[in-house]
């Protein structure tokens, strides 16, 4: 739904932005690039990996509370906004990695403000976590098969791929009742296995890139400890499939 006609003044001040159809809302979007030097952009990481964690904490203590139904929707609220700014942390951390390696003194990001693209990269990411449990997946017992792990699991990867593909629309799904077809609709929410697993994911990336930037390390050193922790977490579900 668009809900402002009237563009902010500085659109027809600056220079023309690059538009992007989204086909799912019959809608164009506005897709702007933000430039900035380096030392901001490490300074930006921490300030966005501190947000992600603080939304995630704040989420997490909705969960706790008595009103199941009202409070998970609320979490998932804060959790559509953790993935937004996840998504933003990771580009700017992969334009990072090229200008460290090119000499760059400053980064241009391309859609740095378009909520489809930051949640698909969030998304992404979570879709490679879902892969660690697949080491679990391929021990296809036949207690597994028919456990509520299994099938967790794998609606925990359909969340993940709805949030990939189509992030802009869940995450107006969630903020707003909206009116279509003749019908009012509730904002939506999401199972809660699926929000504490978010929330879980969500942590772990903003505590490494948080933690390895405070150490002084590169943005390149920074992904290689993600993809470290990766291949620990590979290795456990392996040997624990093993055992199994």
């Amino acid at each position: 739904m668009h809900r402002n006609c009237t563009l902010p003044l500085k659109f027809h001040l600056e220079k023309p932005k690059v538009i992007e159809s989204d086909s799912d809302y019959g809608r164009w979007i506005f897709v702007e690039s933000v430039s900035m030097p380096v030392e901001h952009a490490r300074e930006g990481c921490e300030k966005i990996a501190q947000n992600v964690i603080e939304l995630v904490r704040s989420a997490s203590y909705l969960l706790n509370m008595n009103d199941e139904t009202a409070h998970r929707r609320q979490a998932y609220v804060l959790i559509i906004h953790a993935i937004d700014e996840a998504g933003k942390m990771i580009r700017i951390i992969k334009e990072m990695i090229a200008a460290e390696s090119n000499g760059c003194k400053a980064i241009t990001i391309t859609g740095f403000y378009s909520h489809k693209r930051k949640g698909s990269e969030a998304a992404a990411i979570g879709l490679v976590a879902i892969d660690w449990f697949d080491e679990l997946l391929k021990t296809r017992t036949a207690e597994f098969e028919e456990s509520e792990d299994k099938d967790s699991l794998e609606r925990y990867r359909s969340h993940l791929e709805t949030l990939r593909r189509e992030f802009d629309g869940e995450r107006e799904r969630v903020l707003y009742v909206d009116y279509e077809n003749g019908k009012w609709l509730q904002p939506i929410s999401a199972n809660e296995v699926d929000i504490i697993l978010d929330a879980h994911l969500l942590s772990l990336t903003a505590i490494i890139v948080q933690s390895s930037l405070k150490a002084g390390k590169t943005f390149r050193e920074v992904s290689d400890t993600i993809q470290q922790v990766q291949d620990s977490m590979k290795k456990f579900f392996r040997e624990y499939a093993d055992t199994t």
